[in-house]
């Protein structure tokens, strides 16, 4: 009788591991699409050292896709679903524009050193170009605040509005980005990481984070959830800093190929490329994977 309580506890024990670490459903493609010029295609221009195509792109409250492609010079919109909801044409001159987009609820935002637009993502409708803010990090949830970091020796952090006009400067990271603070340990460090409850944005929300190294990327979903990124892995946290599971983004794919006896060097074919990780508000995973006919964006549930 014994033999067999010690069975089903070990049973259960592996039973409650496997749930915890196979707790990532994915990856499933999202937005799927070829290279090319026209709607619903993506640019690529191949260069010797790193070819050039999009890889910047964030996901809004309701799960619809913002890509950055400065190839086609368009801001790419998709439904959550991934079918083609529009494309937002760059309203200046400047070539490679949108570098890169930052989005937030339904607002994105693309910041150079000399200008900025604010777009809200669901109609299309440019809110606001400002000029000479120095780029941007940050959208806030209700378009109407930018926030920079600027300086040299000390990051200085300054708040704009979509037209430009400064609303503060601080020289303490805000507290809607997040703030971190860590502690070496024994066992390794010790993160402290705080954002405005999310029941209460007056009050402060403090989580504490145990890891077994250095960690730069920490994200707070909408559910509360604290996202821990390094490199290709990701690792989730609840609210009490109990770990709710691991997702490692699978590594690229590449092929060498010998040279065929003119005198050429060996050079790498990409078979499939992964890039950054991405958080979704709701706490999905996502990222851009590219093959030598193929664009997606796909995710983990």
């Amino acid at each position: 009788m014994k033999r067999i309580k010690i069975s089903l506890l070990v049973l259960f024990l592996l039973l409650s591991t496997s749930n915890v670490y196979s707790a990532w459903e994915g990856p499933v493609d999202v937005v799927v699409g070829t290279w090319g010029t026209n709607t619903g295609q993506f640019g690529i221009s191949y260069q010797d050292t790193a070819d050039l195509f999009p890889q910047s792109f964030g996901v809004s409250n309701s799960g619809k896709i913002v890509i950055a492609d400065s190839i086609n010079e368009v801001l790419h919109i998709f439904n959550n679903d991934g079918s083609f909801l529009r494309d937002i044409r760059k309203p200046v001159t400047r070539k490679r524009w949108p570098y890169d987009v930052d989005v937030n609820n339904e607002c994105a935002v693309v910041g150079y050193v000399d200008f900025t637009h604010t777009f809200n993502i669901t109609t299309g409708e440019l809110i606001g170009k400002a000029n000479n803010m120095g780029g941007a990090k940050y959208v806030s949830d209700d378009c109407s605040k930018i926030y920079v970091d600027v300086g040299t020796t000390q990051v200085t952090w300054k708040v704009y509005s979509p037209t430009g006009v400064l609303i503060r400067t601080t020289t303490d990271r805000p507290l809607e980005l997040g703030k971190v603070k860590e502690k070496k340990t024994a066992a390794g460090y010790t993160y402290t990481i705080q954002y405005p409850d999310i029941t209460n944005p007056n009050t402060v929300k403090t989580y504490t984070i145990n890891l077994p190294g250095l960690y730069r990327r920490f994200i707070r979903d909408n559910i509360g959830n604290i996202n821990v990124i390094a490199g290709k892995e990701v690792r989730k946290f609840d609210s009490e800093g109990n770990e709710l599971g691991i997702l490692t983004i699978p590594e690229d794919e590449r092929r060498v190929i010998r040279p065929g006896g003119g005198g050429f060097e060996a050079r790498e074919q990409i078979i499939v490329q992964y890039g950054e990780t991405v958080i979704a508000p709701n706490g999905d995973v996502y990222t851009w994977k590219r093959t030598p006919t193929t664009y997606s964006i796909i995710k983990w549930t």
